[in-house]
């Protein structure tokens, strides 16, 4: 967890709530990101493969997973977005970094 962490940080630099890479098979990275500070009780991690619509209610958000499974998580739609955002940013930057690796390695 904590290199992950620090692999996160290096490339938002000075951000709360990171999302992290867990893994990645046959290049394809498993990020997920936290609802709330990672040190919190309350917190719940999300992997961002599995999200398929986040929509704003009264309590807070409705995230649909992609097996249409619902979840009605008191957090802001406003920050889930964020959330969101910054775990596909940094699946996108992994992504850039396998296609560098692959490239040089095939030189």
């Amino acid at each position: 967890y904590e290199m992950a962490r620090k692999n996160a940080k290096n490339f938002f630099s000075n951000q709360h709530k990171l999302p992290i890479v867990i893994s990645h098979q046959y290049g394809m990275p498993c990020i997920f990101f936290p609802t709330l500070s990672p040190s919190s009780p309350h917190n719940s991690w999300v992997g961002l493969h599995a999200v398929k619509r986040i929509d704003p209610s009264p309590e807070g958000c409705v995230l649909t997973l992609t097996t249409n499974q619902q979840l009605t998580l008191d957090i802001s739609y406003t920050t889930m977005l964020k959330q969101y955002a910054n775990a596909t940013l940094l699946y996108r930057h992994f992504k850039k970094e396998q296609q560098v690796l692959v490239h040089e390695a095939f030189f």
